[in-house]
């Protein structure tokens, strides 16, 4: 996808959907050259394939909503079920014997330094972390912070989601965790904590946040 000066803020909708989609794709709407790039923190070459299949459907008009159609996994009920399995073994592990995922959105609800983390899987069976916070800014003038703090840290995509009482920033990831040992897994979900958290405080320091 290409797009003009005047279409950037079409084109930040259109990446903002993708990135919502996608928790393993950090897209980037990059100004300067007129060109979205393409980053994954999912190695797997049949993702990486429908990753960028799914990226060349996104167009300028494109919402910054949710769409099914843009997702590059398939869904795979027995990895998610293997994914909270392990997460929950790793709370246990970690003095949380009780984790009980969020009837809404299927993810371990914790919070870290008093921001809110969930833990859980994606579609395809990897395992997903997510941040949110709310940030006091004007939708397009977030989407911008949240494509320009992607472009700047690794392996997490930021998008904004509308709530009931204002705009937030939400930042994810994915990452494999299949064929895992204990030391394996909490490796990965360290690594992609360290990631998300990162990246909602780049966004929170460009919004005057933080």
């Amino acid at each position: 996808m290409s797009f003009t000066v005047d279409d950037y803020p079409r084109a930040l909708l259109a990446v903002a959907a993708y990135n919502s989609a996608n928790p393993g794709a950090q897209l980037v709407a990059d100004a300067e050259s007129g060109t979205v790039l393409l980053r994954s923190s999912i190695s797997d070459s049949a993702y990486r394939e429908r990753a960028v299949a799914a990226c060349g459907m996104i167009s300028a008009a494109d919402s910054a909503e949710p769409a099914p159609n843009l997702a590059a996994e398939d869904p795979d009920d027995a990895a998610r079920a293997a994914v909270m399995q392990s997460l929950a073994a790793w709370f246990k592990a970690h003095g949380v014997s009780e984790v009980q995922p969020s009837a809404e959105t299927g993810r371990i609800e914790f919070a870290i330094d008093g921001l809110p983390v969930d833990f859980g899987a994606t579609r395809g069976g990897h395992l997903q972390v997510v941040a949110i916070s709310q940030v006091d800014s004007e939708p397009g003038e977030l989407a911008h912070v949240c494509n320009f703090a992607t472009s700047k840290v690794d392996n997490a995509a930021a998008f904004p989601v509308k709530g009931e009482q204002g705009w937030w920033c939400a930042v994810h990831t994915a990452v494999e965790v299949a064929g895992c040992d204990e030391a394996g897994f909490d490796s990965a979900l360290r690594s992609a904590v360290a990631a998300v958290l990162q990246l909602q405080r780049t966004v929170n320091v460009l919004a005057g946040q933080g």
